[in-house]
């Protein structure tokens, strides 16, 4: 780190108020957003910042989504659950997710973002079949949507594999994720694996689809001015990418 002891203070200082789920959810994203960017200004490595025991210890938030757990949800779902440090889990129209209350801060915000982008990027690759007179089918929108998060996945393999980990951060993963996993036991106790969706394999829309994923940054929030950016937090090393839900719960697709 090359930054000063006032700019590394700042940022420790923007990255709790970011993990304050009490405070206003406007506010805490923005706090989040300047963190990173003084952060990459800098070139401060954040996940080397020590941050009290509060904001470290493993946190859940429980997130509202309704009734409508399609492919798109659940591809950004493992998303988080693979690159963002959280742990995830359905649980009839909420989502459990454990991890550090930044990382859960994160989370949300990649959350909302990729459910938006992927939705405005499918609705726009329809429009451009329309206008070309080919039939849009519930089978080419499946492919479409499964080649956008395997794009987005890619992108994000890269950016962990351009940034590995030394023993030490490595094994802090490991340990990070054994207690996400007990306090996920002691919230959801048997839960299993939500079964994979099945699509017959159209090349076209997928290819489509990855083509726009790559193309996805998530650290350019929709519709943000350029002061308002927040960069992606370094990748886990491996992970559960399955979504789970507790044992009982109706599955949906």
């Amino acid at each position: 780190m090359n930054a000063s002891v006032n700019i590394i203070e700042r940022i420790k200082k923007l990255l709790r108020l970011g993990a304050d789920a009490r405070g206003n959810a406007h506010e805490a994203e923005r706090a989040m957003a300047l963190a990173f960017e003084l952060a990459e200004k800098h070139r401060v490595d954040v996940e080397s910042l020590s941050l009290d025991d509060e904001t470290a210890r493993a946190v859940h938030e429980r997130w509202h989504m309704g009734r409508r757990f399609d492919r798109v949800r659940r591809g950004v779902f493992g998303l988080l659950q693979k690159f963002f440090h959280v742990t995830v889990c359905v649980s009839g129209a909420e989502m459990i997710v454990v991890g550090r209350a930044q990382d859960v801060t994160i989370a949300r915000y990649v959350h909302d973002f990729l459910l938006r982008a992927a939705r405005e990027c499918l609705r726009a690759w329809e429009a451009a079949e329309k206008a070309e007179r080919r039939r849009v089918t519930l089978n080419k929108r499946s492919n479409y949507i499964t080649g956008f998060f395997w794009g987005v996945s890619s992108k994000l393999h890269k950016s962990r594999e351009a940034m590995p980990l030394t023993d030490k951060q490595g094994a802090l993963v490991v340990a990070e994720k054994a207690e996400r996993d007990a306090v996920m036991d002691g919230l959801a106790p048997g839960r299993k694996t939500l079964p994979a969706l099945e699509a017959r394999r159209h090349l076209g829309a997928l290819c489509s689809g990855l083509r726009d994923g790559e193309k996805t940054n998530i650290h350019t929030p929709l519709g943000a001015t350029p002061g308002a950016q927040l960069a992606l937090v370094k990748a886990a090393i491996g992970g559960n990418d399955e979504i789970q839900q507790p044992a009982g719960e109706a599955r949906r697709s």
